[in-house]
């Protein structure tokens, strides 16, 4: 067990990919279970948020990247791309996956394109801190944080009530605007 921090708003995208419960008990947000399989690899068939199965929200994967709508996105039709293999520094990308990420990121922009007509959209790659100025300090990053990008559609507008309380208002269900994006061809 482990708490997660209270202001981090898009805790779902951050958690570690292995056999864990987590939960947050200050605000009892909500509950995940994420498991891995039997070669320590995460996949579909065996990752589960709050018992749904992940690939309920997935838009798109191939084999080295899976995209989808996290759990509690703050905004409508949010994609977060993950790679599979487990890192925290996206400067640890082999060249190999530099295609696999092009691929998923290409597709994943394509589809919101076609799907929401062009919407603009912030990206943003979330890579784990430098721990090198501190010796020892962050010892388990690598288990504990994956690198991951997430495309944030500009739909909705960030209001007096997102910025005075931190909460979200997102008026589509990620696994409906998953739905909508996994049936979108391109």
């Amino acid at each position: 067990m482990c708490s997660l921090p209270s202001d981090d708003r898009n805790w779902a995208g951050r958690l570690r990919f292995t056999d864990t419960f987590v939960t947050d008990s200050a605000s009892d947000r909500s509950s995940v279970n994420v498991r891995s399989d039997a070669s320590g690899k995460w996949s579909a068939s065996v990752v589960k948020i709050k018992g749904v199965p992940l690939h309920v929200s997935f838009v798109y994967e191939n084999a080295g990247f899976v995209a989808f709508c996290p759990f509690a996105a703050r905004f409508p039709f949010e994609i977060t791309i993950m790679p599979r293999r487990q890192t925290a520094y996206y400067s640890d990308i082999l060249p190999e996956e530099l295609l696999l990420l092009a691929d998923a990121l290409k597709m994943s922009l394509q589809k919101l394109s076609k799907a929401l007509n062009q919407p603009q959209y912030n990206i943003i790659i979330h890579t784990a801190p430098a721990r090198y100025a501190h010796h020892g300090y962050w010892t388990t990053i690598d288990q504990d944080f994956r690198w991951h990008i997430e495309i944030l559609p500009r739909l909705t507008l960030i209001a007096g009530f997102e910025v005075g309380t931190g909460f979200y208002i997102n008026p589509t269900p990620p696994e409906e605007s998953a739905k909508y994006l996994r049936e979108i061809s391109v």
